[in-house]
């Protein structure tokens, strides 16, 4: 598979971390003239940032979250406070809080343990908010567990609970629902067990799968969300087994990152970090928060009012918010000019998108994501290339969606150059060059990342670079144990062939010619053979390998400072970045992560504005403390400099040093762009190669056949 595709599929699977697997297409006649989203908004989104609730506890020490949830309109947060013999008075061992609307000011009880109830000493275990609001404790006197609600500030008298509970281990690991007919449900993994009311048991179940939690429905159902064992994903299923598995087509990742409630109408409602969606033949998103200038790192729970108005609990950073969400008109958009973005949207993007939309006064930016797995990453890819080749499509694409050169040169593209500042010595030039096609700009990075090998001193031997020959000859005089980690012989073939775009031992790009049928190809092809890697080799091991020299090099991507310091760590100052085999250069590559635009767009002026916007000092600086990748301003560069060299440093937290720094600047200043030519030919290596790597052709007949090919290819290009 060539690289490109394989950045693509990494990202495909980075992102399913974060979307469901079941959700509807976008729709694929949408034009840039009309800039309409992807998907069709019936609801919108308000915030308010919550007071904090530890402030108003107003107590000292550590203290741990155990519940935080929504009933109704009411937020519920129960706090354990360990025991701190260090603090000089009475410690609390449990606090109660509850925030209702308008949301202004916490409601916060405090519990002690040596609080008697009726003249005797109880300690709270366990605490639930049942539907309606009424709040469940669970106390143990030392020798019994007990039942009792928590009302207006005090504890109801507590009543004696089967003997059998104590299997769930309450203390520490059993989750505890109810449900609207005062039914409890304690669960743990697998198993799950059932009271009445009058806490009588009625039903002890181990489940095929594992529970994340009880979910009440209207008409008194009850279903449990979780995954089944034979299966990798979340759904939601009928705790009858008789019952069909409501939404078992319901496939989300298992980040547990969603929250799910059933509405008056048996909708499945879902919210995670993306938005609000509503399960139907297909997952529907219903709202989502950066279309709507929210910002939302963490859902923590959901609450339907009806069906035209529903409150989520949410975290951004250290603030939390109530998300009111409702059908009516999104105000924040009322009078601007939408500009639609196709991407994989990145929580920093997001976080930029918002930034924009809250400050412009005449653009609002939206996203057309990718949020369907009937379509893969590659296939939603291929079919916004079909769009912008027809003349629709959004009004910014990045190139992990586009070939840059390619459409740039069928004038599909729209030339930067004249609309942006980008003068020589305010960008880092290398990461500039990424974007240009011919000498014209059509992409603008954001952040970039630096591509390297690193290799112990004893394998560099006082090199600064070196050619495909001097790699070769000096790993067969080391003879070590491993090449390149974990690096099958395609990715050798790959390092050694398609990097440097100004060696034309096999491709002549000037004369429009190709040469793999001569020897120097023939040895490639067995030398990488001949140290492929079969095993997994740890980050421990790199570093030890790299020092002795027993691992020949590391293929490192780094878009950071503090991994670039982790790297230099990783081999204890023994270590230096010597880049890929080149005839020219220090083989060290910036890939620049660039967007485009549309040139059919009608609307360039906003895309233009939400670009100049990206570029700017405060974007790019708070890129860095974000970790974006590197900034693609000198000054924001700099700036990411001064903070490595001022770090305060810890198990994580590398202090950069004068050498490291100028080891860091010398490599960025030599650094070329990564080249593009080569797209098209990997996919001709990478399919014929594997014949020869598996046994079943030789490496002259694989030459043959990649020659006729490649040249094939070179001929409809020249």
């Amino acid at each position: 598979m060539n690289p490109a595709k394989k950045r693509k599929l990494y990202i495909f699977y980075l992102c399913c971390s974060l979307l469901f697997a079941g959700c509807g297409k976008l729709e694929s006649d949408t034009s840039s003239e009309n800039a309409e989203s992807s998907f069709k908004e019936e609801y919108y989104m308000t915030e308010q940032t919550l007071p904090n609730p530890d402030e108003a506890l107003q107590t000292e020490g550590e203290m741990k979250e155990l519940l935080y949830c929504m009933q109704e309109e009411t937020i519920y947060r129960v706090t354990l406070f360990p025991k701190d013999d260090s603090i000089g008075r009475d410690r609390p061992a449990w606090g109660i809080q509850l925030l209702k609307a308008p949301y202004k000011e916490w409601d916060s009880y405090l519990i002690y343990n040596d609080e008697w109830i009726d003249g005797k000493k109880y300690y709270a275990y366990n605490f639930c908010v049942a539907p309606g609001g009424s709040i469940w404790v669970i106390l143990w006197d030392n020798e019994d567990y007990f039942l009792a609600e928590w009302k207006e500030g005090q504890l109801e008298p507590p009543k004696k609970i089967t003997e059998e509970f104590v299997k769930f281990d309450i203390r520490n690991n059993c989750i505890w629902n109810m449900d609207g007919s005062g039914n409890h449900y304690f669960y743990y993994e697998n198993d799950y067990i059932v009271y009445d009311k009058d806490f009588v048991e009625k039903t002890d179940v181990s489940i095929n799968g594992s529970i994340e939690k009880i979910i009440p429905a209207p008409g008194r159902k009850v279903f449990w969300f979780g995954k089944q064992s034979n299966s990798a994903y979340l759904g939601l299923y009928g705790l009858d087994e008789n019952e069909s598995s409501k939404g078992s087509d319901i496939q989300l990742d298992s980040n547990k990152e969603c929250h799910i409630q059933v509405d008056e109408q048996n909708n499945i409602i879902m919210a995670d970090r993306q938005g609000v969606w509503k399960q139907g033949q297909k997952a529907e998103l219903l709202c989502s928060y950066v279309n709507n200038s929210i910002l939302c790192e963490q859902v923590r729970d959901i609450s339907i009012l009806n069906s035209e108005k529903m409150l989520l609990l949410a975290r951004d950073g250290k603030d939390e918010k109530i998300l009111t969400v409702f059908k009516g008109e999104n105000t924040a958009r009322a009078g601007k000019i939408e500009i639609t973005i196709a991407t994989e949207a990145g929580t920093f993007l997001e976080r930029y998108i918002v930034m924009f939309n809250r400050q412009s006064e005449d653009f609002y930016v939206t996203l057309w994501p990718w949020i369907s797995s009937e379509e893969s990453y590659l296939e939603y890819s291929d079919r916004m290339q079909l769009e912008i080749s027809t003349g629709k499509g959004p009004d910014l694409v990045d190139d992990t969606i586009i070939d840059l050169e390619v459409y740039a040169k069928q004038g599909l593209l729209y030339p930067l150059d004249k609309e942006l500042d980008l003068s020589k010595g305010k960008f880092v030039e290398a990461a500039l060059e990424t974007g240009k096609i011919d000498g014209t700009t059509y992409g603008i990075p954001i952040s970039f990342n630096i591509r390297a090998m690193q290799v112990g001193k004893t394998v560099a031997g006082g090199r600064d670079k070196w050619t495909r020959n001097e790699f070769m000859q000096r790993a067969d005089e080391l003879a070590p144990d491993s090449l390149i980690g974990r690096a099958r012989a395609w990715d050798i073939v790959y390092y050694l062939a398609c990097w440097d775009e100004q060696d034309d031992t096999f491709v002549d790009w000037e004369n429009g010619t190709c040469h793999f049928e001569i020897p120097e190809f023939i040895e490639l092809l067995e030398f990488a053979k001949r140290y492929e890697e079969t095993g997994y080799i740890s980050a421990d091991l790199y570093s030890k390998n790299l020092k002795k020299g027993e691992m020949f090099a590391d293929c490192s991507i780094f878009g950071d400072l503090q991994y670039y310091l982790y790297l230099c760590r990783l081999c204890d100052g023994e270590g230096v970045f010597i880049g890929y085999p080149s005839v020219k250069g220090n083989g060290i590559y910036v890939e620049g992560d660039n967007f485009a635009i549309n040139n059919h767009s009608k609307n360039k002026e906003g895309a233009i504005a939400f670009l100049q916007f990206l570029l700017s000092e405060e974007v790019q600086k708070s890129g860095v403390e974000y970790g974006i990748g590197f900034p693609v301003r000198t000054d924001a560069m700099q700036y990411a400099v001064e903070l490595a060299k001022n770090q305060k440093e810890d198990l994580n937290t590398y202090r950069m040093s004068e050498e490291q720094e100028e080891a860091f600047w010398d490599m960025l200043q030599r650094a070329k762009p990564k080249g593009r030519k080569y797209t098209r030919i990997i996919d001709i290596l990478y399919e014929e190669t594997e014949a020869y790597f598996a046994g079943s052709k030789s490496a002259e007949e694989v030459a043959s056949l990649i020659q006729n090919r490649v040249q094939l290819y070179l001929d409809e290009q020249y």
